[in-house]
């Protein structure tokens, strides 16, 4: 999820605006999967987050750094990360055959944000 949230920020995604935050992230996420799969969006008191996923995280922005946190069922113990160990995980590394995951995302949502991307 901190990869989604650093590409929304790279975008300059309006975190201030919750609603517009929410539908952007939506977008990153889907533009990066492709394909047909589908991204839901919901009021969080109606989402099922006892799925034995992994969770249901709470992305925010403190001094322009993305803060993140996650829930076992999205109503309580709501826990930071910390996003250096986060990014301690292979996916967040260059390899000799793939990209870092937040430079994949990237690229794969550049052409819907290109806008931005001239600034």
């Amino acid at each position: 999820m901190l990869a989604f949230a650093e590409a929304a920020k790279h975008f300059e995604v309006r975190f201030s605006d919750e609603t517009y935050a929410t539908a952007r992230l939506a977008q990153i996420i889907g533009n990066y999967f492709g394909g047909t799969l589908s991204v839901g969006v919901g009021i969080l008191r109606h989402l099922d987050c006892k799925n034995y996923d992994n969770g249901t995280y709470r992305i925010s922005l403190e001094d322009n750094e993305i803060v993140l946190e996650q829930s076992p069922d999205g109503k309580k113990n709501w826990q930071r990360l910390d996003n250096a160990q986060i990014k301690k995980h292979p996916y967040w590394q260059k390899k000799e055959d793939r990209e870092d995951i937040l430079s994949d995302i990237i690229s794969k949502n550049k052409a819907f944000f290109m806008a931005n991307e001239a600034r």
